[in-house]
């Protein structure tokens, strides 16, 4: 007999081997909203199934996250642009009306200008105003 192996007694009820054991003994571990049997192997694979994908969940949290925000400035990006180019546009009106009110001043001036002195050119009131 060898030095480490078990001696079993045909008196003794309880088993002293693993491969005594009764395989099929029912345990049932609830695992979040499962009922889980980890000793079969439909249970094992429940498991190992609902471990890999806890795993992800954060990461398509994340991703949905990411997604959204990249919504939100793509919509933003857009309203600003379009604000952009109505500024542009008001400033270009700006400006226009700006360059017809100076030369309504230029217009003024010389008109006022050949009233007071009808011996001048309107070339020599125009280089006077300006």
């Amino acid at each position: 007999m060898a030095p480490f192996s078990l001696k079993v007694d045909g008196s003794s009820p309880q088993c002293t081997t693993p491969s005594e054991k009764n395989a099929h003994r029912m345990v049932s571990v609830k695992v979040g909203c499962l009922h889980i049997n980890p000793s079969s192997k439909y249970g094992r694979r429940k498991l190992l199934i609902q471990l890999l994908a806890l795993c992800f969940v954060p990461h398509v949290a994340l991703i949905l996250q990411n997604c959204t925000t990249m919504a939100q400035l793509s919509s933003t990006l857009d309203a600003s642009l379009y604000l952009d180019s109505e500024v542009r546009t008001n400033l270009d009106i700006g400006e226009t009306v700006m360059s017809f009110q100076a030369e309504r001043v230029l217009v003024t001036k010389s008109v006022f200008l050949q009233l007071e002195t009808p011996h001048k050119s309107r070339f020599e009131n125009f280089i006077c105003v300006s």
